[in-house]
């Protein structure tokens, strides 16, 4: 038969080693300030967090997460972990330099970031760190020349020229 002791030494266990899974950052802030202003004991505390982080846990096991600015009635997107709702504002990717992108060890596939130093979206697509759009207008703004004379010189290009093989991407008219 379970005793109370052990019921609650399983509990903090399987509190701790959900916290470590999901983070309960916002637990151990909860308690350390009760504890440092008395109003709990260490002990107390420690139990506490492991039950609250247990239920917490518990309760969103296997559910998405929605940020909304405001309260839209429709669930989050099934096949998401995180839904981000807002018509008003945007997301801010983390921004770092290329120096401390390339300090990231081993990152996962996917993993977006902005670039300051060279102001592009980049992700990783598992073997390198991949440039999303086009990161070279900002080179062709500072050498419209260099620019216009690849254009028209390796490419033939003259203003009016389709681009595209139909023209579909327009016409070149000048950099």
């Amino acid at each position: 038969m379970l005793t109370p002791m052990v019921l609650l030494v399983l509990a903090l266990a399987a509190g701790v080693y959900m916290a470590w899974n999901i983070g309960a950052n916002d637990v151990a802030n909860a308690m350390g300030t009760s504890v440092g202003s008395g109003a709990l004991t260490l002990k107390r505390a420690i139990i506490l967090a492991g039950i609250f982080e247990f239920c917490g846990a518990r309760a969103s096991l296997g559910k998405a997460t929605r940020i909304a600015e405001s309260s839209p009635a429709s669930s989050p997107a099934a096949s998401a972990v995180l839904d981000i709702v807002s018509t008003t504002k945007g997301m801010l990717p983390p921004r770092m330099t290329t120096t401390q992108r390339d300090a990231i060890s081993t990152p996962a596939t996917g993993l977006l970031i902005w670039n300051t130093t060279l102001a592009v979206l980049q992700h990783h697509d598992g073997t390198a760190w991949v440039t999303i759009g086009p990161g070279y207008t900002t080179h062709i703004a500072q050498f419209p020349a260099l620019a216009e004379d690849l254009v028209t010189g390796v490419m033939g290009a003259r203003p009016g020229t389709p681009v595209g093989e139909s023209g579909e991407h327009g016409a070149f008219t000048a950099i």
